[in-house]
């Protein structure tokens, strides 16, 4: 409620002060839908909503633009039921909340040469420096767009200034500074470079330093990211002491794909070294649950030369990398990832074969196969699929359990509905897929039926 106060605060403000006529530009967006799921167990339905809508509303001045943007984006809980008794009780309900997150989006003030720009959190710089994990409480941009620069400075703590407050003269704290020129140099060339000071209190602060290029005039495509940043912690009682951890990383990754008749050739190689992140910036990291940026300690060296052809209706190839990984320099390790696989595919077929191979070098030698089979058939709105997957693994830590997973689909299509049958014993996981497999009898099946709409 109080960020929905300063919104229409904000905008009649600008209103009084710039007394000029706008016309509001909404960006709705989303998805709405069900999905009912029937097995063995029960029924269940669950619904999907998922919706943004944007408004940005421009005012037009005699020297530059202001523009405001608020954010509704719906968010509905529903609790556990707060009177349920099996036993007695013949009704239930539950707990449920409907709220607004992030009303203001941004408030932006724009002329030929620079830009001013608020919002409700940081604003992202780069990864290693000001990223969307930081926690802040409102940041302020201001960009020189003719220099390609742009400076930030974000609150981390809010509510904490006293106007009036006696004591001794010294240097705010709770706030990161940041700043990030895009290189502009020619169109051959994209990168940045970026830098941030986090100063959180009196004896406690990081800096980091980033610097990023992701096309250059050489042949290929490339990807290079230097890191270095540092946090300083002081002691915070008699029995800890002052800290300075440093963090760095190095990340170089080439690959120079060439096709000719058909043919596509990939050598690739990559370099990466990195220590230290997940210390200096522990915050982010906490706060990055999907692990959108790349945080871990790591050493390695990898190289590969993908090779695919393509004669219509087949396809066949191979995507390998080696790696040395160096970590632990007494115990360095060799790895080996290989793909080989082979397409046949018409207008309304297809049939595949691929298999996943990892090995590590070692002794004993630790190797990970998993051939795969598939087929897909498409009839009109009809689709029937099916997987076979073998999973052989050594050292065997179940040398008797099930190794072969199956599974099949067949799903109808009409407009927005779709509904079918899924039939398998594999073990799934969310991010890596079938991953293992249960008994050749131990079955699961589920019916669904669901429906969405994008917008």
């Amino acid at each position: 409620m109080k960020k929905f106060v300063v919104s229409v605060l904000v905008i009649l403000s600008a209103l009084a002060l710039f007394a000029v006529t706008v016309t509001p530009v909404f960006d709705v967006s989303g998805e709405v839908g069900f999905e009912l799921l029937l097995d063995e167990s029960a029924l269940d339905i669950n619904s999907l909503v998922d919706i943004d809508l944007t408004v940005e509303i421009p005012f037009s001045t005699t020297s530059g633009n202001l523009s405001i943007g608020l954010k509704l984006n719906p968010e509905v809980t529903v609790g556990e039921p707060v009177d349920w008794d099996p036993t007695t009780a013949a009704t239930h309900t539950h707990t449920a909340e409907f709220s607004y997150k992030d009303i203001l989006d941004f408030v932006q003030y724009e002329e030929e040469a620079w830009l001013l720009r608020y919002e409700p959190n940081a604003i992202k710089l780069s990864d290693y420096t000001v990223n969307q994990f930081t926690d802040a409480e409102g940041a302020l941009k201001f960009g020189l767009k003719k220099y390609n620069l742009s400076l930030e400075l974000a609150d981390l703590k809010g509510n904490e200034v006293d106007k009036h407050a006696t004591g001794t003269l010294a240097f705010p704290e709770g706030w990161i500074f940041g700043a990030k020129y895009d290189l502009g140099i020619s169109e051959e060339i994209e990168g940045f470079v970026a830098t941030a000071f986090k100063f959180e209190d009196k004896g406690n602060n990081r800096f980091s330093i980033e610097g990023n290029l992701s096309k250059s005039p050489l042949p290929g495509e490339e990807t290079v990211d230097l890191v270095f940043a540092l946090l300083n912690e002081e002691e915070t009682s008699p029995s800890t002491v002052a800290t300075a951890t440093n963090a760095y990383r190095v990340y170089v990754d080439y690959e120079y794909p060439v096709t000719v008749d058909g043919i596509t050739l990939k050598p690739h190689a990559s370099f990466k070294a990195q220590e230290g992140l997940k210390t200096v910036f522990a915050p982010e990291v906490a706060k990055d649950t999907d692990k959108k940026i790349d945080w871990p300690d790591a050493r390695e060296i990898g190289a590969g030369f993908d090779l695919e052809a393509k004669v219509d209706p087949f396809k066949v190839g191979v995507e390998d990398t080696f790696k040395f990984i160096f970590l632990d320099m007494d115990n360095p390790e060799f790895k080996l990832n290989l793909k080989p696989y082979l397409e046949y595919a018409v207008e309304d077929f297809k049939m595949g074969v691929d298999s996943k191979m990892d090995f590590t070098f070692a002794d004993p030698l630790e190797y990970s196969i998993t051939p795969h089979l598939y087929t897909v058939l498409g009839i009109d709105n009809l689709e029937v699929a099916g997987d076979l997957f073998y999973f052989i693994t050594n050292p065997d830590d179940e040398p008797d359990a099930n190794k072969f997973a199956y599974m099949a689909n067949i799903t109808y299509t009409h407009n927005v509905i779709q509904t079918g049958l899924h039939l398998g014993n594999e073990v799934w996981d969310d991010d890596d897929g079938a991953v293992g497999a249960h008994d050749l009898t131990d079955l699961h099946w589920y019916l669904f039926l669901k429906a969405s709409v994008k917008f």
